[in-house]
C-alpha cells in the first residue's frame, strides 16, 4: 500500500511559500533603508574624522537598521511590522525639531532654521513613503500579513 506523500503532511505544517518576485513597493523600502544606512555611515565617519575620534550615537542605531534591511529582504513578518512602526516614530523624531526650531529657538538665524526644516521635511518624506509603501496590497501579500 503506497501512501501519497501529500497525505502524510500534518495540517499544522505550513505550505511552502510560492516564489514571488520582490514587489516594487518593498524594493522602494529597501532603497530607503539603504539610504538611511548611507546617512548613518556618513555621520559615523564624520564623527570619527572631524570630532577627535568620538563615537557617534548613530553607531548604535546602525545594527538595527542593518537588521531591518535583512528582515525586509528575507521576507520576515517582524521586519514588516518593525519597519512600519519605526517609520512612524521617525516622522515624530524628525517633525519635532523641524517645527520646534521655529517656536523654541528664536535666537537661531533664519538660514539655519530653514536648513533644519528642509532636511527634516526630506527625512519625513522618506519615512512616510516607507510606511505607505509597506501598507500597499502587494507588499502585504509579499510579507503574508
Amino acid at each position: 500500500m503506497n501512501a501519497d506523500p501529500r497525505e502524510l503532511t500534518l495540517p499544522t505544517t505550513p505550505a511552502p511559500a510560492p516564489a514571488t518576485a520582490l514587489p516594487r513597493s518593498v524594493l522602494f523600502v529597501a532603497l530607503i533603508i539603504i539610504t538611511f544606512i548611507g546617512l548613518l555611515t556618513l555621520e559615523i565617519s564624520d564623527s570619527l574624522v572631524r570630532h577627535d575620534g568620538q563615537i557617534a550615537r548613530s553607531l548604535f542605531v546602525l545594527p538595527v537598521v542593518l537588521l531591518l534591511l535583512h528582515g525586509v529582504l528575507t521576507r520576515c513578518r517582524w521586519a514588516w511590522r518593525a519597519t512600519r512602526i519605526l517609520a512612524l516614530l521617525a516622522v515624530v523624531l524628525y517633525a519635532v525639531p523641524s517645527i520646534g526650531v521655529w517656536f523654541f529657538f528664536p535666537q537661531v538665524q533664519t538660514g539655519p532654521r530653514i536648513w533644519i526644516s528642509a532636511v527634516g521635511a526630506g527625512l519625513i518624506t522618506f519615512a512616510v513613503s516607507a510606511y505607505l509603501a509597506l501598507g500597499r496590497r502587494h507588499a502585504r501579500a509579499y510579507f503574508r500579513v
